[in-house]
């Protein structure tokens, strides 16, 4: 498949999103923020000592402290939210 020039219309087939997820020393209080300000409820099934889960009805606002870059193994993730992101094109349109 040919890569879409980048003034060429991209078309996502079927996509969907289950889970957003912010990465915070400060899961507690940030998720408690969160709950509070969008009144939104917790899902008390998926809590662990890594995770905070808000149900945004049908999509989870995850909030997991750093180390789970370590945990899943994703460390090269670690520092990337000042990278600039790559263009993803090529995998997402069709």
């Amino acid at each position: 498949m040919d890569m879409p020039s980048s003034d060429e219309p991209c078309v996502l087939a079927d996509v969907s999103l289950s889970v957003a997820s912010v990465v915070s020393e400060e899961i507690v209080e940030l998720s408690t923020f969160y709950a509070n300000v969008f009144d939104l409820n917790e899902l008390a099934e998926l809590r662990t000592d890594v995770f905070r889960g808000l149900d945004l009805g049908g999509v989870v606002l995850g909030f997991s402290p750093p180390i789970v870059y370590e945990l899943l193994k994703i460390d090269a993730w670690a520092d990337a939210w000042h990278q600039a992101v790559p263009d993803v094109r090529g995998f997402l349109c069709r």
